[in-house]
């Protein structure tokens, strides 16, 4: 669990948390016992993925941070 602390993650949904080995182990036995689980989670995952964390997601941030980042450029400019 701690190395998904952070994200925008939901155990079950998205992702599957285990915190013993033999508790990642379980998980994985069930996913290989429930094929149409296993495709539900991964294609959720790889939904969030790329809706948070995609190229295009992405760019529009670091976007926004170049365009705030120019203006308060030329605020003080104007003030000098």
């Amino acid at each position: 669990r701690i190395g998904a602390e952070g994200l925008p993650v939901k155990h079950g949904e998205n992702i599957l948390l285990a915190d013993a080995p033999a508790d990642f182990a379980a998980q994985i036995a069930a996913l290989f016992a429930a094929p149409a689980t296993a495709a539900r989670i991964g294609a959720a995952g790889r939904e969030l993925v790329r809706a948070k964390f995609g190229w295009e997601t992405v760019n529009g941030i670091f976007e926004g941070y170049c365009r705030q980042a120019c203006e308060l450029g030329k605020r003080r400019n104007k003030l000098v």
